[in-house]
């Protein structure tokens, strides 16, 4: 029995690491001189990051309150607070309120359209819940969407203009984990006593590899298109394609190439930070941003 309480265990806050997204429009607009950032700028995209990390904590509640059943006959899911009987559905039905309330009211604190974004995250995340989850591909969809509201968030939070083809960059990078989950949960589904997921039902492995391999293209194609985009023009970053490019591409066909022939993927925000290879391509993708940014 695991020492952590078990109302914490259900709100999931390994999974707040997601939040980081509501940090990225704050450090790259830092590299713009004609942008002038508030000195509050770092305490309200705190206040993203928390804001999300509490709404984030209600949906997951809610969630699993809705998939008790399926849970308990998973042979990880079981372990879960609500579906092990540890934290029952009342009380996580008094918990997510008390969340979504909290994470309403700090988002006040920088601006009433953080609090909007919140709104239409809760409102997307119900969706999926309640219907997309059990849709084919849809569901994978719903859920990039909502790694967009984080990055969008933290625009919005500062606020500075939010980059469309950034944002686009965030939706595909998202549907390519997204889908690289679920291309692991497909390959390993004779290993899981438990049931499939609805979603996953009516699809065929090589449907989801070639989904994962055309989310990792426009994966590519958007990042080509924001790095040529004026924005960074104006910053003069005008060798960011040319030193960055090749690192995403590394990172994106190493983490394909352990979900394909690795049986890795299942939990893309672990896996990121365990294999070495990825480590290495992540640091030194950040240290030459950091260079460029500060040379421009």
């Amino acid at each position: 029995m695991s020492q952590v309480p078990a109302w914490i265990r259900a709100c999931r806050p390994e999974q707040w690491s997601k939040n980081m997204l509501c940090v990225f429009p704050l450090l790259f607009a830092m590299g713009d001189r004609q942008l002038q950032l508030p000195a509050s700028s770092w305490f309200h995209v705190l206040v993203a990051f928390f804001s999300f990390g509490l709404i984030s904590s209600s949906v997951y509640l809610i969630n699993d309150i809705r998939d008790v059943e399926f849970d308990r006959r998973h042979p990880r899911k079981r372990f879960r607070p609500i579906a092990a009987g540890e934290l029952s559905s009342v009380h996580a039905l008094r918990l997510s309120a008390g969340l979504a309330c909290a994470a309403l009211l700090l988002s006040i604190c920088a601006g009433w359209r953080l609090s909007v974004v919140l709104l239409l995250y809760v409102a997307l995340q119900l969706l999926y819940t309640l219907w997309g989850k059990h849709m084919p591909l849809l569901d994978v969809v719903l859920l990039s969407a909502g790694f967009v509201l984080r990055a969008l968030a933290g625009a919005v939070a500062i606020p500075v203009p939010a980059s469309r083809w950034l944002l686009a960059c965030t939706f595909f990078l998202a549907l390519f984990l997204a889908l690289c989950k679920r291309y692991h949960e497909k390959d390993n589904e004779a290993e899981v006593e438990g049931e499939t997921r609805p979603s996953l039902e009516k699809l065929r492995l090589k449907h989801l590899a070639q989904a994962l391999d055309l989310a990792l293209l426009g994966t590519l194609a958007c990042y080509l298109a924001y790095t040529l985009s004026p924005e960074l023009l104006l910053k003069q970053t005008d060798r960011m394609i040319l030193c960055t490019l090749p690192l995403v591409l590394a990172g994106l066909l190493r983490y394909r190439y352990l979900v394909r022939h690795r049986s890795q993927g299942d939990r893309p925000e672990r896996q990121l930070f365990q294999d070495r290879w990825m480590l290495v391509i992540s640091g030194m993708y950040f240290i030459t941003v950091a260079l460029l940014f500060l040379r421009g």
